[in-house]
């Protein structure tokens, strides 16, 4: 097959007995999968069963990006990683920068990683070469000290994704930290370190082939133009990226503070924009052909990263440790952000899970002694404690750091039932930060979310909730929902920027076919996202998950907000049963869930 667009090649490598092998990418999976995400669901599917085992040498890693990619089209630049999860079931997380690119242009489309490494080691792809090597005296170190020996190495040009301490010793919700991004979501780190494997570096020359280079380019020339002329989300977002959002989703009442007992955080003021600022010292640091460059440089004083330049905090982390966390200064919140960086440990799933274990401290679910800290409450948040447990749980140091690293779904189960009753989870992942009792569609998405709650993966309402007035209404969401997650799956598929969805929303077929030669009508795209969604579902209910899983904490239900312009507000178990009953029918499930015989058959998938 002559492919346009993918460089038609999987590498598959097994740390185990050093075995590397070259694949032709089959038609059936470019053609019914396209890349990403869907290729990604599609191989982890097929080369894992139920008894594989997250840490385990038989579970696999997958490092794909899709026909997009590497193209001159804008934001053309995301990778998945996907895999099962320590934390969940299924972990299925994006990252963006250049490793994807840079990936396309050594020669594969796609890297299947198992088995593990009998000693710590990196593998090095070079233009299709590629060598598993030693990594001993890089096993240890930070992420940012990784990166630094690995480019003396290798060379100043070469792309890394990289482990830190938090992967190589378990932690369940550890991330990969790949150059100045972070596919952080659902503990693909530890799988990582579960293998022995510290690094993937890459290096490339070769060229995607794209089929109709002067229609691309004209349609590039149109799209660089409407971004130009309405930039994405809001207007200050090229300035910012998501770093204004708190304000934003503060006045919304939907700030997610003190683990989930508020959607207000009250020392706001503390924590604008405008005293993040002060540690700015550079914006508009961009993803591989990125027109819009919204992350923003910054740098502190304090701890071990004084007066080192670093990426972000972004929205997420931003709430996760200035509301969650409760943490009130800028400054104290931007060294939280470095220490995940650097010690490879995902924001969210850690803002959370010491969130969580501050209010047990302050319920007295837990003492003094176990928990390590004279105090650990939200109240004194600024005395350093969150910080100190972040080194912690990456160096699973001390009885009340390993059993937050073990994340909030085990953690609460040890802990007991009133654990469990203060514990905000779905199917093993926290959520992101917006509080779904003040925009009802984020119930629904959190619920069914196939890699557990998340407000990326199957959509996000809280825009459209909030423009139309709908945010407490829960009438037709279940339906919004299917259509916004068909969308959101595609472009996790192709892969580009989630920021620029509205810019491309339906044009994605004429795209396609510049880059591919091949022609799609939109109504085939929406079939291959019903299939990738369904073999996602598949794989959950392989695995056991129902509709017993597809739930919410219950804190979301029982414990109206309690201030705000949200207050009063809860999650009423009939609007929620209703929503659900609602995505399930639009899905083609049965009333448990289930992807009905019809459904598979119209998507050719089986069982």
């Amino acid at each position: 097959m002559g492919y346009r667009g993918w460089v038609g090649k999987l590498l598959k490598i097994d740390l185990s007995s050093g075995q590397v092998a070259q694949e032709a990418l089959r038609e059936e999976l470019a053609y019914d999968y396209l890349g990403g995400r869907g290729m990604n669901v599609r191989l982890l599917y097929d080369e894992t069963g139920t008894r594989t085992k997250a840490l385990e040498p038989d579970n696999v890693l997958i490092i794909s990006a899709g026909p997009f990619v590497g193209t001159e089209l804008p934001t053309a630049n995301r990778g998945v990683m996907t895999t099962k999860s320590p934390l969940s079931y299924y972990a299925m997380s994006l990252f963006g920068g250049f490793f994807a690119p840079e990936m396309k242009f050594a020669g594969y489309d796609t890297i299947v990683i198992r088995g593990r490494a009998k000693k710590p080691s990196l593998i090095w792809v070079n233009n299709g070469v590629v060598k598993i090597d030693e990594a001993s005296d890089l096993w240890g170190l930070g992420t940012y000290e990784t990166e630094e020996r690995i480019r003396k190495k290798y060379g100043e040009k070469v792309r890394t994704a990289c482990i830190g301490p938090g992967g190589e010793n378990l932690v369940k919700f550890a991330s990969i930290r790949v150059g100045e991004r972070t596919a952080g979501r659902g503990g693909v780190g530890a799988v990582m370190g579960s293998k022995n494997l510290k690094a993937v570096v890459v290096r490339g020359d070769l060229p995607v082939k794209v089929s109709d280079e002067s229609t691309l380019k004209e349609i590039v020339r149109g799209l660089l133009k409407e971004i130009r002329e309405k930039p994405p989300l809001r207007p200050q977002f090229a300035d910012y990226g998501t770093l204004e959002a708190h304000e934003i989703v503060n006045g919304l009442g939907i700030l997610p503070s003190r683990n989930w007992q508020s959607g207000v955080m009250g020392h706001i003021e503390e924590i604008s924009l405008e005293n993040f600022l002060k540690y700015r010292i550079k914006k508009h640091l961009a993803c591989y052909r990125c027109p819009v460059m919204c992350t923003n440089t910054f740098v502190i004083n304090r701890g071990e990263y004084g007066g080192k330049p670093t990426d972000g905090p972004e929205y997420e982390t931003v709430a996760a440790f200035g509301g969650m966390v409760a943490l009130r200064s800028p400054e104290s919140i931007i060294y939280a952000n470095q220490l995940c960086n650097d010690l490879g440990l995902d924001t969210i799933s850690t803002g959370c899970a010491i969130a969580f274990g501050q209010e047990c401290f302050e319920k007295g679910l837990i003492t003094k002694e176990f928990a390590g800290f004279e105090d650990f409450s939200f109240v004194n948040a600024n005395n350093d404690a969150p910080l100190e447990m972040i080194k912690r749980i990456a160096y699973r140091k001390g009885e009340f750091a390993r059993l937050l690293g073990e994340g909030v779904k085990i953690a609460s189960e040890r802990i007991g039932r009133r654990g469990e009753e203060i514990a905000v989870q779905v199917k093993g992942l926290t959520p992101g930060m917006y509080d779904p009792r003040g925009a009802v569609g984020m119930a629904l998405i959190y619920a069914i979310s196939n890699r557990g709650a998340c407000h990326h993966s199957q959509g996000y309402t809280v825009k459209k909730e909030v423009a139309e007035n709908t945010r407490f209404d829960p009438t037709n969401k279940g339906n919004i929902v299917k259509d916004l997650a068909q969308y959101r799956i595609l472009v996790d598929t192709l892969t580009f920027c989630g920021f620029l969805t509205a810019h491309f929303e339906w044009k994605i077929s004429p795209i396609l076919q510049a880059i591919t030669g091949r022609a799609f009508s939109n109504e085939e795209l929406k079939t291959i996202s019903d299939r990738i969604n369904n073999l996602e579902r598949l794989y959950l209910v392989r695995e056991g998950v129902t509709r017993k899983d597809d739930s919410l904490p219950p804190r979301f239900e029982k414990e109206p907000l309690p201030e705000g312009v949200a207050e009063g507000k809860t999650v009423k178990r009939a609007d929620f049963e209703k929503m659900l009953d609602e995505y399930y029918s639009a899905c083609g499930w049965d009333g448990n869930g289930i992807p009905k015989d019809e459904t598979l058959k119209r998507l050719n998938l089986q069982r």
